[in-house]
């Protein structure tokens, strides 16, 4: 289910910035951000109507059947992970943990610990795409504007089918079995992007790279669920984008930086060390979950 949704993403960045443009360029661009709007409004509207998922307590969990009043749940928690944490900031503290401090669950897990850094990892590369690509490809063999939304459009069009694909292979296969390779895949990509000098190499580069994107994300989401008790879900799930967001805070500017000093290669280049680093550092202290 997580690589659906992430495939639909990928399906509004190829399909958003052609639908922008025909609407801007037909009337205005006052009207595409209306609508944008709205559709959002909308979507937040929609989401009232979803069902709370996170039980109110244990006993929300096995609580029997009308038609077998006493009898065991249909569906039990398949874990202890999955039975939810102590209640209360006295029990908290008693396990080590300072409920109101993120940083107490970050200590406490390390397969967590190597989900952030994978994060990190993940966000860098994004701002690499973002940042640097566009320069990259420009000064090594003049790309056109057309040219480079294609490349972004090509990158966007893998997550139509590496997101669902991961997905399936993360629930076949095991998290930990499919994050791996995919961040390797990433490292490769962005290394080959690197040394690419033309669009002939730069096409395959862009394909390793956003498969591996697309291929990592499901199997992450899924990982941090999996690794966190039933009550530290969501705290998790922000820590783990909040190091992503810092992440695509920081490395914009740190990118751009050894751009200006060594140029671009050397700056996509950084981007593959990092992202090489963050698979090695989750490959060895990440945890199997699944």
């Amino acid at each position: 289910m997580l690589g659906l949704q992430q495939a639909f993403f990928s399906a509004a960045y190829v399909a958003g910035p052609a639908l922008g443009g025909m609407l801007a360029a037909s009337y205005g661009p006052k009207l595409a951000f209306l609508i944008v709007g709205g559709c959002q409004l909308s979507a937040a509207l929609l989401y009232r109507l979803v069902p709370e998922s996170r039980p109110r307590a244990l006993a929300d969990l096995y609580r029997p059947t009308a038609s077998s009043p006493g009898a065991p749940p249909e569906n039990p928690p398949v874990t202890e992970r999955d039975a939810p944490a102590p209640r209360g900031p006295d029990e908290e503290r008693r396990r080590g943990r300072n409920p109101v401090d993120p940083g107490s669950l970050l200590r406490a897990n390390a397969s967590l610990q190597a989900a952030l850094t994978m994060h990190l990892g993940l966000f860098s590369g994004y701002a690499a795409l973002l940042a640097v690509l566009p320069l990259h490809a420009q000064l090594a063999f003049g790309a056109s504007p057309s040219q480079l939304g294609l490349m972004f459009s090509l990158t966007a069009a893998l997550g139509l089918v590496g997101a669902p694909l991961g997905g399936w292979l993360a629930d076949r296969l095991g998290r930990k079995a499919v994050i791996t390779p995919s961040g390797v895949l990433v490292a490769v990509g962005a290394c080959g992007a690197a040394l690419a000098g033309d669009a002939a190499a730069l096409v395959p580069a862009l394909v390793c790279w956003g498969l591996g994107n697309s291929l990592l994300v499901p199997g992450l989401s899924a990982f941090v669920v999996d690794v966190t008790h039933l009550q530290e879900r969501a705290r998790a799930q922000a820590l783990c984008r909040s190091g992503g967001d810092a992440a695509f805070l920081v490395a914009p500017l740190a990118l751009g930086w050894v751009a200006d000093l060594w140029g671009t290669t050397m700056a996509l280049t950084g981007a593959a060390s990092v992202a090489a680093i963050a698979t090695l550092v989750f490959a060895i202290k990440a945890k199997t979950s699944i």
